[in-house]
Parts: structure tokens; sequence; C-alpha cells
């Protein structure tokens, strides 16, 4: 119950500090830094700061999203302030649509303060409910301006004007693998795309009716989204991958009737030895639980 009420009180705290137009969060955007005199002021980074300026320079000439971002991948333009240890260089100027989207709906750019985005459940909850665009509670003039407020909002018109690509999930295909298929050469997890056109509804060589897996496939996110300077495609049929995996499964399935014993001990040596693939960033997680583990063990 005490924790309780500190967490409440803590949380209170913040918010009256962010409703007086302080900055309480942990990174700046892009473009501001803190204040060296006054940690809750944000000032422009001379650094970043022409990157925003040139984003909504040519978001203002009707430049999309994904033009923009690929754009600032051809002119080498870093996403972060500081280069992290990546295997794949590409990752340190990988700009996506989203991140792009992000920067030009920034209430901070105008010089307004955004008091939050988000809204915790529960004290002790990991959920977290978004407050829609229209219900964010802005303070104008808070801090240095990157971009004019009037410019602001012409920008915000112009993507408000623009349809929307598509509404809702019409491909009819069920993403057996999603989110356990990453592309082995960037460490990105494969997107699943479903031809609607390309493919009829009928195979010209069997005659035989198509399914909705017979007109997918998985292809690189990191290629999909910037071309082949930054990674390889690695497209593989979704039909390919499914009598693939169920191939392997029915194999190992026999064995393990076959023999239960020797194949108990063939997967825990495997398992033991960690020679099972996973994503880079999955590694790094897990090296550092390992370090937090033996760091409890010290203690205690």
């Amino acid at each position: 119950m005490y924790s309780r009420d500190i967490s409440k009180k803590v949380l209170a705290g913040r918010m009256t500090r962010s409703r007086q137009g302080k900055f309480c969060g942990g990174q700046p955007p892009l473009g501001l830094m803190r204040d060296p005199e006054d940690k809750g002021h944000l000032i422009r980074d001379p650094e970043t700061a022409p990157v925003i300026r040139k984003i909504y320079d040519m978001a203002l000439d009707g430049w999309g999203c994904m033009r923009i971002a690929k754009q600032l991948m051809d002119d080498k333009v870093p996403i972060t302030r500081v280069k992290s240890n990546t295997e794949c260089d590409v990752n340190y100027y990988s700009w996506g649509s989203a991140r792009i989207s992000h920067i030009l709906r920034n209430p901070f750019y105008k010089s307004a303060h955004l008091v939050c985005r988000t809204h915790q459940k529960g004290i002790r909850s990991n959920t977290y409910d978004i407050i829609p665009r229209e219900d964010w509670e802005i303070i104008e003039d808070c801090h240095e301006a990157i971009i004019s407020p009037e410019e602001w909002e012409q920008v915000q018109e112009i993507i408000d004007r623009r349809p929307t690509i598509m509404k809702g999930n019409s491909c009819p295909f069920y993403n057996l693998f999603h989110g356990i298929i990453y592309c082995a050469t960037c460490g990105k997890s494969m997107q699943v795309r479903y031809e609607k056109v390309g493919r009829t509804g009928k195979n010209r060589f069997t005659g035989e009716q198509r399914e909705p897996i017979d007109k997918a496939y998985y292809i690189c996110q990191t290629y999909n989204r910037l071309g082949k300077n930054a990674c390889t495609s690695h497209k593989i049929e979704a039909r390919d991958l499914y009598n693939l995996v169920l191939k392997d499964i029915q194999e190992l399935a026999k064995t393990a009737l076959k023999d239960a014993d020797a194949f108990y001990q063939r997967l825990s040596s495997r398992m033991s030895a960690g020679i099972f693939w996973m994503p880079p960033r999955h590694r790094r997680n897990v090296n550092d639980w390992k370090a937090g583990i033996v760091k409890l063990m010290r203690c205690s």
C-alpha cells in the first residue's frame, strides 16, 4: 500500500511538471536537446535540427513519407545521435515511413509541449492505452521552435488530405509464421505479401483452384522498404515454407515415436549447445538477462 501511494504521488508530480511545459521524458525528440541549465527545458540541437528542417521542407513540397525516408537513406543521414553496435550497417540509416510520419505529427517541433501520448492502465501494469491525437493535451510556446506553427499546420493539412492506403486487413491468408521468421542477413522479420492481381484463381499447369496460401510469399522487410542496397530479398513462397516445416515436423514426430529417449537427448544437446538461431536483438536481450542473473547471484 505504501509503494502504491508513492507511485501515485510520483505520477502526479510528473503530470504537474508536464502541464507546466517541462519535459519529463527520457530521450528528447530528434532535433532537440535538454538545456544544460534547466533539464526540463528543451533547446535546439545544432547537429540534428537541420535534419528535421529538411524533413519538413520535403513534406511541404508534397513528398510522401516513404519517399522522404528513401532520400534520407540515400543521403546517409543517421536516425540516432549515437551509432549503435549493429551487425548490418544499414540499420544506422534505416529511415521508415512510420518514423517520418511520427516526426511530421510531433507538435514539439513547433515549440509546443505534449503532456502525454499514452495512459497507463494501472500502477503495476505494463499495458498502456494510446491517447487519440484529437485528445492530446498540448501546451503552446514552451521552448524554441524548429518549424513555425503555420508550417506545421500546413503539413498536417497535407497529410490529412491524403487517402488511406488500405482500410482493414483485406488479405485472406492467415500468417502461421508471424514473428518467428527472420532475415539471416539483417535480422529483421520477414513480412508476408499477398498478390491479388498477379496470380489468377486457378493454376494454369494443374488446373487446380488456388488457395490463399498459394498467392502469398515472404520477403525481407528491410529489402521491401529500402531496396537492394540495404539487403537481399530472401523471397520464399508461403506454400513452400509451409511444406518444408510440415515435412520437418513429420520426420521429427516419427523419430520421437521410434525412440523417444534418443530424441530427447538429441534435443537437449542442441538446446544446451545453443545452436538455435535467433535474431541479433534477441541475442542481445539474452546476454543482458544472463548478466543480470549473474549480478543477482553475486548480491545474494
